[in-house]
């Protein structure tokens, strides 16, 4: 190792004028060749092309049971809900306004607990999305309401 480190040493202070000239031409080939061109800022932009919208890509409107969501009436969130695809199949409690507190997103059964300890559980619902969603008026009474998707999957 130390003989390979010394026969280094020797090229170099014998031709260490044409290494610093080789070094310098690496420099000046990597200004030319890697330096960023100028570019014409009278071209316009080429126009995008439009977009084609697809059915599942269209917006939809705000989930109907999202948490912190008020409705003043049953009517308001049964309109909300079928805005949205479903339908309500279950109603617990009658305590309006309310706000949204939690909902339950399940697939052909759904089963839930109420406030009470009551246990409940919707089947036969083959095929159908379903949810449940609990509301609390400012009284902290409670509502629950099931629904299911308009259409099966």
């Amino acid at each position: 190792m130390t003989n390979f480190i010394a026969y280094l040493i020797a090229i170099v202070s014998v031709y260490w004028k044409h290494l610093l000239i080789l070094l310098a031409l690496i420099v000046t080939a990597g200004i030319f060749l890697y330096a960023p061109t100028k570019k014409n800022f009278s071209e316009r932009m080429p126009e995008p092309a439009p977009l084609q919208v697809r059915e599942t890509d269209r917006p939809k409107p705000p989930g109907f049971d999202q948490a912190g969501r008020r409705y003043i009436s049953l009517e308001e969130l049964k309109a909300a809900a079928q805005a949205n695809g479903y339908l309500p199949i279950g109603y617990f409690g009658n305590n309006w306004p309310a706000v949204v507190t939690e909902a339950l997103t399940d697939r052909d059964s759904i089963e839930f607990v109420r406030k009470d300890g009551s246990r409940h559980r919707y089947t036969g619902l083959d095929g159908y999305n379903l949810k449940a969603v609990r509301l609390e008026n400012s009284d902290h009474q409670e509502t629950l309401i099931v629904f299911r998707s308009e259409r099966k999957r």
